[in-house]
């Protein structure tokens, strides 16, 4: 949908460049978001107003957190609180679904609720539900499947059984604002960022298993999530915001110029611990940047002024027919 919603170029015959391709690679905002953020909006707010009493005494900081996300513009950038709020928000939101509908035990209800179909339910969801309440500011929101419990809300929330949608809503928020309170040690919301809530995990296998993780494996801030076309995918069943899937290799290829054709993996190109090539591409991938690809003819033409295929020959005065070389020096096809 990313793509779609802003590269309608490519249908209209648009000649699309490498540039533009590395652009369109590093892109993380989330279009589904921004699709609905008017109405994402225009819920929260009335629910906050609803459910929240004036006089919960953190009522002050989430009214603090719905005014960063009026702002925000669905980019999941490393620096971003907004979204981080919201991503805070979407996890509590969602790993309270399915509760007490169909009887599921945990199990069996996590992966449903954190499964793609199911979100993309809540967001026609959304739409429909900011309808209602347009047309009629009192409507309730209420799903057999998102519904809130009264032993989960926080003491001075305002329960009503039949806006339960509507209250699940509010307390995702309340919720949201004591954990980021918690991860983030009393900072002000605004110094809140994505990066540090949602890390990228390389693990190496087996040894992340074990105490040298720390050596062998790697762990930064994230930018996107797992809608982005810079995914970064995160997972409820894993019980954190580290991203586990994302954009190991990427590639440009010109098929008119092969010259004009890049690459990058995000660790290095040595699994050698002590080789200096054992993570030097990954500062280069989190910027976005790409190394030159060269296949071995190429490689062997760029390499010919360093490294001369040099064979020496002797002609032995006493054999004029016979040939034979002294050494033979062939050049390194490639080398980061």
């Amino acid at each position: 949908m990313c793509i779609r919603d802003r590269y309608m170029g490519i249908e209209s015959g648009k000649r699309i460049s490498v540039e533009d391709m590395k652009r369109i690679q590093l892109d993380v905002k989330d279009s589904f978001v921004d699709r609905v953020w008017s109405d994402f909006i225009l819920i929260l707010e009335t629910m906050i107003e609803r459910h929240v009493p004036k006089t919960l005494p953190t009522r002050a900081r989430i009214d603090t957190l719905v005014d960063i996300l009026r702002r925000f513009d669905a980019v999941f950038a490393v620096d971003s609180a907004a979204a981080a709020i919201y991503s805070t928000w979407e996890y509590s939101f969602r790993e309270r679904l399915l509760v007490r509908a169909f009887g599921l035990e945990d199990e069996n209800r996590v992966p449903i609720a954190d499964n793609i179909a199911f979100e993309q339910l809540i967001f026609r969801r959304i739409h429909k539900w900011a309808d209602a309440l347009r047309e009629n500011e009192s409507a309730k929101i209420h799903e057999s499947w998102c519904e809130a419990i009264k032993d989960d809300l926080v003491d001075g929330m305002v329960f009503t059984e039949e806006d339960g949608c509507g209250l699940l809503f509010a307390l995702s928020l309340v919720r949201a604002d004591q954990e980021l309170a918690r991860t983030f040690n009393g900072r002000s919301p605004a110094s809140y960022s994505w990066g540090e809530l949602h890390p990228c995990r390389l693990l190496h296998t087996p040894l992340s298993q074990t105490f040298l993780d720390y050596v062998f494996g790697m762990r930064y801030p994230c930018p996107g999530n797992t809608r982005t076309v810079n995914v970064a995918a995160h997972f409820m069943r894993n019980g954190n915001y580290e991203a586990r899937h994302g954009p190991n290799y990427r590639s440009v290829i010109d098929m008119d110029d092969s010259a004009q054709s890049f690459f990058i993996i995000d660790t290095g190109q040595s699994e050698n611990l002590f080789s200096k090539h054992y993570r030097d591409l990954n500062e280069l991938h989190r910027r976005g940047e790409l190394v030159p690809m060269r296949s071995p003819a190429e490689a062997l033409r760029a390499d010919v002024a360093e490294s001369i295929l040099d064979i020496h020959f002797e002609v032995p005065t006493d054999k004029p027919d016979a040939v034979s070389y002294t050494h033979l020096t062939l050049p390194t096809i490639y080398s980061v």
